[in-house]
């Protein structure tokens, strides 16, 4: 296998880095849930909360569907390229940049579900909260602390949704080192 110290190094520091970030954003949401999860509680109704992780889990669903061949796919177009810088063959170029076009197309599938699905969350805790705002079961003011409560809840469940993009590089740099064997 060309270049193996290198591969091992470039995939073992990225595996650290992206874990580290990774984790330290579902400890951030960790922290976080419970507390707004009581405060919407408090506010609104229990419904309100398995309405949200319903729509929460769906959507992680669909970035996990979206996002499978991702990781496959860097992990070849990353062997790619450390054989074209250890025969920097202007034959290689050509694979490298078909699998480039692969990726960056799978790339912009995971960006548009996730952006959409950002959007849907950021109206979520409005669309279900008016009702009880209308018939007049919330004031203005505990509608707006709901609302708010609802989009840390919201926050902290949809860490998985968007840091899919780092579990795809973890994914990936596992991939190649596993491969080492």
């Amino acid at each position: 296998i060309p270049n193996t110290p290198q591969r091992i190094q470039e995939d073992v520091r990225r595996f650290t880095d992206t874990s580290c970030e990774f984790w330290a954003a579902i400890f951030r949401s960790a922290i976080k849930l419970p507390l707004f999860v009581g405060v919407i509680i408090s506010l609104t109704h229990w419904w309100v909360g398995l309405l949200v992780v319903s729509a929460v889990v769906v959507g992680t669903l669909l970035t996990r569907l979206v996002s499978g061949p991702l990781a496959k796919l860097q992990a070849v177009q990353e062997d790619n390229e450390a054989v074209f810088r250890t025969h920097l063959a202007m034959s290689d170029f050509g694979m490298i940049a078909m699998m480039f076009a692969r990726i960056n197309k799978k790339i912009k599938h995971l960006s548009f579900v996730q952006s959409g699905l950002g959007q849907g969350f950021a109206l979520l805790p409005f669309i279900v909260l008016m009702p009880m705002y209308v018939s007049k079961a919330l004031t203005l003011g505990s509608f707006m602390q709901a609302v708010n409560a609802l989009s840390k809840v919201i926050d902290s469940l949809t860490v998985i949704i968007d840091n899919r993009q780092l579990m795809v590089n973890i994914e990936t740099s596992t991939i190649r080192l596993r491969a080492l064997k």
